[in-house]
């Protein structure tokens, strides 16, 4: 999130706030500060604290964006530790056994790097840094991968990546449904197991005409299926 600053080449001071999003790769306005300044500091909650209006000189004005008033941590649900909170006797350790699970109900889907930080609380005048974590998921025995890329012709014929939603449904093994956005090239994929097969796909883009595809996944190899969408109008 960002809020306040300088626009219009350096001379325009401005109370505007926006928040990116890195899975749809846009930007959206939050509510506009109360106080433009820049040179302002900064902090997750949301809270935006003194800054200037003018030259160097310092405000004293704070403020807070409502609604996000916290700064906390959230559970990962396939990294787990015992104990989770101990004394630590002078002169001792303490072991934590640090566990990682990979299974749909810990919320792990896909094969991949699963990345995460165990945040350490403690009454001690130092600091101790978040001790980081990856689990590196490979694809079970039997699974399989589709891949591949959604595209626009437009009404000139000129290819370009589009940035939409490829929708599989597995119409074998139930449980295997995917919603997946595509990146900013257009590339999408997902690894299922091959009795989930075969997959009826569509894919979609705002202004385009829908595609829809069906597919067999194979175990230990990759399918590609690419889609090519045609806009509502020319």
């Amino acid at each position: 999130m960002v809020s306040g600053g300088v626009t219009n080449g350096f001379s325009t001071v401005t109370n505007q706030g926006f928040a990116y999003d890195p899975t749809t790769d846009s930007w959206t306005p939050l509510p506009n500060a109360q106080f433009p300044v820049y040179r302002a500091g900064g902090s997750c909650g949301f809270y935006k604290v003194g800054g200037s209006t003018g030259g160097f000189s310092p405000q004293s004005s704070s403020e807070v964006l409502s609604g996000l008033t916290q700064c906390g941590f959230t559970n990962v649900p396939w990294l787990s530790e015992s104990p989770t909170t101990f004394d630590v006797p002078a002169g001792a350790t303490v072991n934590v056994t640090v566990t990682m699970s990979a299974t749909t109900a810990d919320k792990v889907t896909q094969p991949g790097t699963y990345a995460a930080s165990l945040v350490v609380s403690a009454n001690t005048p130092q600091t101790i840094n978040p001790i980081n974590v990856t689990m590196n998921v490979t694809p079970p025995k039997g699974w399989g991968k589709i891949a591949g890329t959604l595209s626009g012709q437009d009404c000139s014929n000129n290819i370009k990546p589009l940035r939409g939603v490829v929708f599989a449904d597995g119409k074998g093994q139930k449980g295997f449904t995917f919603n997946l956005p595509t990146a900013k090239d257009g590339s999408y994929s997902f690894w299922a197991p091959a009795g989930a097969s075969p997959f009826d796909m569509t894919a979609s883009a705002n202004g385009w005409i829908p595609q829809n595809a069906v597919s067999s996944i194979r175990g230990g190899k990759t399918t590609t299926v690419n889609f090519t969408l045609r806009p509502t109008s020319c």
